[in-house]
């Protein structure tokens, strides 16, 4: 009788779960929206300022036009002035002879953007990285499967001293990877702060974070593959994870368990007024990386 009563609460379940549900979302106010992540290379720093929009807007996002955006250090250097160009939106540095860089390990830099007569602020600092030593491939079988793929994994260790963030970039023949299941961080050389993996080298599921996640892709003979590994701040860590978290979400019943969706949690203040709602980042990465054909004297058994 159990057995019978079960069955029957799937089935009430399942007719539940298929039944189509019309949500009434209220429009919401757009909020400025901050993209700063900026790193020490040699190259265009860019930040992008658009607007929020409502969840089922799959439209282009509003660009926020016509702002003053600086980044100052604790250095005594002139400020960086960041000049909408091409792109509604977004503001750009370009570096200089006597300015190659945004600046080095250990300095302070403060973001200020004034937009429609409000401030916005944020502060943080260039933390060191560390080197990819090396990237090699080894042949693997796709599970309850005798079909073969390709894995890369990168060799590389986190110095000693606890409190070191990483974000692992990964670029398959000049593509970046940046399906929400590829975004790939390590807190020193573990997958997060509680394991306090100090001084060693990055533990399995960070060295295999390189690969794509796709289905049916796997890296291939000649291929041209790059791994960055940026600094970033521990606050910025728990902020990829909670991108990460509001982002990968392939549906299904696991969904019943997931967590809500809710904004971001953000470093930048509104000075105008510390209780305006802004949302994005501010970071500053100093970057090493690593870049290999994969050729066949890179498999390793």
């Amino acid at each position: 009788m159990k057995r019978v009563l079960l069955l029957l609460m799937v089935i009430v379940i399942s007719q539940a779960c298929e039944s189509p549900a019309n949500v009434d979302l209220t429009p919401a106010e757009p909020i400025l929206v901050i993209d700063a992540f900026l790193n020490n290379q040699n190259e265009q720093q860019r930040v992008v300022l658009n607007f929020s929009q409502n969840f089922l807007d799959n439209s282009p996002y509003l660009p926020a036009e016509g702002a003053i955006v600086t980044v100052t250090d604790n250095q005594g250097n002139d400020p960086l002035v960041f000049i909408e160009l091409n792109e509604a939106g977004t503001y750009i540095w370009s570096p200089t002879v006597d300015r190659p860089t945004i600046g080095d390990i250990g300095d302070e830099f403060t973001l200020r953007i004034e937009f429609e007569g409000k401030v916005y602020t944020s502060t943080t600092s260039l933390n060191r990285t560390t080197t990819v030593d090396e990237i090699l491939f080894y042949e693997e079988t796709v599970p309850f499967s005798q079909d073969k793929f390709w894995e890369a994994r990168i060799t590389a260790s986190d110095p000693e001293g606890l409190g070191d963030s990483y974000w692992l970039k990964t670029y398959w023949n000049g593509e970046f990877l940046k399906r929400p299941a590829e975004i790939n961080i390590a807190f020193d050389a573990g997958v997060s702060e509680g394991n306090s993996i100090d001084g060693q080298s990055f533990v399995l599921p960070i060295r295999i974070g390189i690969n794509p996640t796709g289905e049916d892709e796997s890296y291939k003979l000649n291929d041209l593959v790059r791994v960055e590994i940026h600094s970033i701040s521990n606050d910025a860590f728990d902020y990829l994870i909670n991108l990460q978290i509001q982002t990968d979400r392939p549906g299904g019943f696991s969904e019943l368990f997931a967590q809500p969706l809710a904004n971001l949690p953000t470093n930048i203040v509104g000075e105008s007024d510390p209780n305006e709602r802004v949302l994005g980042y501010f970071s500053v990465s100093a970057i090493e990386f690593k870049e290999v054909v994969f050729t066949e004297d890179l498999i390793r058994e």
